[in-house]
């Protein structure tokens, strides 16, 4: 039968919702752009990377460090896919979203060998980055849309002072 990690395993990228965590994606690798590559004072090297990953409902940006890197390189040469298991995703700037993988995730190459990671998508939308997208205006735009979406004040009902606290008889109300 089904168990709930093989339910959860399949998330379109359209549900992902910041800040939150334990998505387990398939997802296609598109282009990998190292953003920070430098040495510490210890000699160490830190390496950063904005990677393009999607599927059919569009793309996100995945933040990349170190080793991941190499491994999101070879895979965008071909095409080819990842299994992210308990990414997070994140908010950048206040306003954008993208999806990294702490030390608490996994990436790993596809196929992983999981009973249940689901096949890895067929393309990926690249009209569609959700990364992209602004979130301040759209939280602006819902709060500006609210009272066009509840014309009748239905939302508002239940809040504040102007409920009924006289005799307790609401038959005096006028029925829509």
């Amino acid at each position: 039968g089904e168990s709930a990690a093989d339910i959860e395993t399949a998330i379109p990228q359209k549900r992902l919702q910041p800040p939150r965590g334990g998505f387990n994606l398939c997802v296609l690798v598109g282009n990998v752009n190292v953003v920070v590559d430098k040495k510490r004072v210890d000699q160490s090297r830190v390496r950063l990377a904005e990677v393009e990953i999607g599927d059919e409902t569009g793309t996100v940006s995945l933040r990349a460090r170190d080793e991941q890197i190499d491994l999101l390189q070879e895979v965008s040469k071909r095409s080819g896919a990842v299994v992210l298991r308990n990414c997070t995703l994140e908010l950048y700037q206040g306003k954008h979203i993208r999806l990294a993988v702490t030390k608490w995730g996994k990436l790993s190459l596809y196929p992983d060998n999981v009973a249940s990671t689901p096949a890895p998508p067929s393309k990926m939308n690249l009209e569609r980055n959700f990364s992209l997208i602004d979130l301040s205006i759209v939280a602006r735009e819902m709060a500006d849309t609210s009272a066009v979406a509840d014309p009748y004040g239905t939302k508002q009902q239940a809040k504040g002072p102007e409920l009924d606290q006289g005799s307790g008889s609401s038959s005096a109300r006028a029925s829509p």
